[in-house]
């Protein structure tokens, strides 16, 4: 196979992030952007290159041809503290009196826990969120 010009322009940067990377388990930029960099992940090992990047493509492209990995919902700091709230049982006004704010700010919040956890209640929202590995 051969490789045009601006392709091997994009290998060389390839080559150097896997070196750098090889011992830590840092993909992300590669999986972001997975179709360009199974195809450029397979023309790299089809150059033969030295061992040791050659095994750190094969295990990265290993990564890619499986399954993409579950988004999970980033919950800030402080629906993170409404949950720990809610799961004491809580009223709004309540969570609102000892976190300092106001009983919209909690609302706000707790509509945002409902979209992100894909619930429409207290409970199942915490449950939800505990199974999603929320630490609050």
């Amino acid at each position: 196979m051969t490789i045009d010009a601006r392709t091997g322009r994009a290998i060389e940067p390839l080559v150097e992030f896997l070196r750098l990377t090889r011992n830590t388990d840092y993909q992300r930029p590669l999986i972001r952007h997975r179709d360009v960099s199974r195809d450029l992940l397979t023309r790299l090992l089809d150059q033969n290159p030295e061992p040791e990047i050659r095994e750190a493509a094969a295990l990265v492209l290993a990564h890619l041809d499986g399954p993409p990995p579950p988004s999970l919902p980033v919950f800030s700091p402080r629906e993170q503290a409404v949950l720990a709230e809610l799961r004491n049982g809580l009223r709004n006004r309540e969570i609102a009196d000892r976190l300092d704010v106001t009983e919209d700010g909690v609302g706000h919040r707790l509509k945002n826990i409902y979209r992100k956890t894909g619930t429409t209640d207290r409970d199942d929202a915490v449950r939800r969120a505990t199974s999603m590995g929320v630490q609050f």
